[in-house]
């Protein structure tokens, strides 16, 4: 087990600002490089495998509710987990049409338009049942090796975007992570995990966060040592310049089904 108490949680628990996030790289007005990317790569998934699930759950979602929005259609229940309560909070805002919310329009309109769902009637469901399809915000660490705690869900689908490869502090811990939070997957049931690629560090404003590099071969090994099926391993990498000045220009999305 990994001990719970690193300079990384350090740093997360005193100097991250949801609000400072938020602000830098989700008000952007289109969907950034990297995002759509992302929703491309989700979108596609979704398409060629015509999956459904009853539950999945985003580990490390942050503040942030729109990886869920391409999944509402094929999903019945929805879980959102990360380590700090203000992070929690913020998606509470939102789910509560709080006036301070963040707004996630454009990236709703990105999503829906790359469906080919453009109507205002396809945007009032979509918000509409997301908010009813996040059924729990939840309380997650993934430096202990019982990433929920006590809960002992298991879920078809386990999703994590921009937080395995930001809290590890070197590779060798990423490797046991991304382990443990294989162990919240049903067998045969799938993950899909993006990180910033080829980089050691990005920044939310004027603060310097410490990332472990990540490339392809180490994502695919880790992968096939947790019991993953390497046929239907899928690695992409997708521009950010968008982000240069923040520290990273690539991101590296995967996909795979376990065993």
């Amino acid at each position: 087990m990994i001990s719970s108490l690193t300079a990384k949680k350090n740093i997360y628990s005193t100097k991250w600002s949801p609000k400072e996030y938020l602000k830098q790289y989700y008000t952007t007005g289109d969907i950034a490089q990297d995002e759509y990317g992302i929703f491309r790569f989700i979108i596609d998934f979704i398409k060629k495998k015509k999956v459904k699930f009853n539950k999945i759950i985003e580990i490390g979602c942050g503040p942030t509710i729109h990886h869920a929005l391409p999944f509402v259609p094929y999903v019945e229940k929805i879980y959102l987990a990360d380590y700090l309560k203000i992070n929690l909070d913020e998606i509470r805002k939102w789910i509560n049409n709080k006036e301070n919310a963040h707004d996630w329009t454009p990236y709703l309109d990105g999503v829906l338009n790359m469906e080919n769902r453009i109507s205002d009637k396809d945007r009032k469901k979509r918000i509409h049942d997301l908010k009813n399809k996040i059924v729990k915000l939840l309380h997650c660490d993934v430096l202990s090796n019982q990433v929920l705690g006590r809960l002992k869900e298991k879920f078809e689908l386990v999703t994590s975007f921009y937080c395995l490869e930001c809290v590890a502090r070197n590779k060798k811990e990423w490797n046991i992570i991304v382990k443990d939070v294989s162990n919240l997957i049903k067998p045969k049931g799938w993950v899909i995990i993006g990180s910033v690629h080829d980089t050691n560090r990005y920044k939310v404003g004027d603060v310097v966060f410490p990332v472990v590099r990540i490339k392809r071969n180490d994502i695919y090994n880790t992968l096939v040592a947790n019991g993953y099926l390497p046929k239907t391993i899928s690695i992409k990498v997708y521009p950010s310049s968008d982000w240069a000045n923040e520290g990273f220009s690539s991101i590296i999305v995967c996909r795979a089904q376990k065993k």
